[in-house]
Parts: structure tokens; sequence; C-alpha cells
């Protein structure tokens, strides 16, 4: 997703190096995905490796607001942070 929409990025942080990231994070297995918007929050957080459709539905919100984004009828999305 990062080569195919302007401004994202991919980032992978080795959790066992940086237990000091895991711990401020929340994070409770790995893969974790975090998904950031513009102002560096944490607007999504998914444990397992998501979808392509999953992140694309994320990114999407991110960029046009959370009205553009609604979820499939009974198919699992990224949920939001802190839930």
């Amino acid at each position: 997703m990062a080569g195919l929409v302007d401004g994202v990025a991919y980032v992978e942080i080795d959790a066992e190096s940086r237990l000091d990231l895991v711990r401020r994070l929340n994070v409770l297995s790995t893969p974790t995905v975090l998904v950031l918007g513009p102002d560096g929050a944490i607007t999504r957080q998914a444990t397992g490796q998501p979808s392509k459709p999953d992140v694309i539905a994320a990114l999407g919100e991110i960029i046009s607001g959370p009205q553009s984004a609604a979820p499939t009828a009974g198919k699992p999305s990224v949920a939001p942070a802190g839930d």
C-alpha cells in the first residue's frame, strides 16, 4: 500500500528489540498493524495480518473521513484504536 497511496509509509519494527514501544503501544501479539493519521495518532490497530481490503478501507477513512468507509456486513475490519 505504501507505493500506491501518496503519503503512506510502511515501517516494520522488531518487537523484541523495541520492548519500550511494545509496552507503550500495548502490543499483545505479533504481527500488530497500526494505522496512523496525518497527525501521527493511531487511528486503527489490528492483530494479525489484515486483508488488503481492510487496509484500503482504513486508509480511505483517514483520507476521506469516517463516513466514507462503511464496513461490509459480516466481514471483520481493522478495529479503531482503543477498541
